[in-house]
């Protein structure tokens, strides 16, 4: 999951994880000098992040079942929540497509120039082709090595084809606490979101949202990241405490919010 609108929680009864880890970060805007606070919570089978910034009080719950999954999404300030599964991420993915295929339609009705404004807009030419490609897939470069929050580290550059869009700094699992099961879940997760934006991201220049914690190409957990946007810094991402302990379906509950369903996509069958 890339560092970017992270915005979570909920809950469902779930098998308690004998252990678990408690991660807490920051995220800076580095132009408009904004910092939302993150909390992280990771066991064997859930994921949750609590983010609150501004006006906004936010967290989002995965859990995984088998090849399925729920994404819940927590408003806690409005106290509803949202759930999503890999049904509901297919009909979007449909939903997607159908629209964009109305569009199309319609653009050819466009002048050249009409045509070429709506284009640079979206981020991508339309039409011309059978089926959208992906986004370039996401690259890291080894970079030397580093101190992060007192531990040693190794640095990373990651690109997204030719662009360079983060520098990470990542430290041993097993000196934040994490085992091979947490780490895999993050790289379930990760792909979870991917699923989940695949048909958006078809269309528009949103990027892999691929988390570098996910990605099997770095070696560690990344305590560190400076996200670039057109290469430049804008943000920094940084986890600053770490705490071992049990889990329990309390730290993965929705409270006493109320389930607002998720609308039916137009388009989708």
């Amino acid at each position: 999951m890339h560092f970017t609108n992270l915005a979570l929680l909920a809950a469902l009864a779930a098998v308690s994880s004998p252990a678990g880890v408690v991660l807490k970060g920051r995220m800076t805007e580095l132009d408009e000098k904004k910092t939302s606070e993150m909390v992280m919570y990771v066991d064997a089978s859930r994921l949750r992040v609590d983010t609150t910034a501004g006006d906004a009080d936010m967290s989002m719950i995965l859990l995984l079942a088998g090849d399925d999954y729920q994404l819940i999404m927590l408003n806690r300030k409005e106290n509803q929540y949202q759930v999503m599964d890999r049904k509901t991420a297919a009909e979007m993915d449909e939903a997607v497509s159908s629209a964009m295929a109305q569009m199309e339609a319609q653009l050819k009705q466009l002048s050249p120039e009409q045509r070429a404004m709506v284009e640079k807009m979206m981020g991508k030419k339309i039409g011309g082709a059978a089926k959208p490609a992906e986004p370039p897939a996401l690259s890291y470069r080894a970079a030397g090595t580093g101190t992060a929050g007192g531990r040693p580290c190794k640095k990373y550059e990651v690109f997204q084809g030719q662009e360079k869009i983060s520098e990470l700094c990542a430290v041993p699992p097993a000196a934040l606490g994490l085992t091979a099961n947490e780490m895999a879940l993050f790289e379930k997760a990760a792909a979870a979101m991917e699923d989940m934006t695949r048909g958006v991201r078809r269309y528009f220049d949103l990027g892999s949202i691929q988390g570098a914690m996910s990605a099997k190409q770095i070696d560690g957990f990344p305590v560190e990241q400076v996200i670039f946007r057109q290469g430049k810094p804008s943000a920094r991402m940084e986890f600053y405490a770490f705490e071992q302990r049990v889990l329990t379906d309390t730290d993965f509950s929705t409270g006493d919010a109320n389930e607002v369903k998720m609308p039916r996509m137009p388009g989708a069958r």
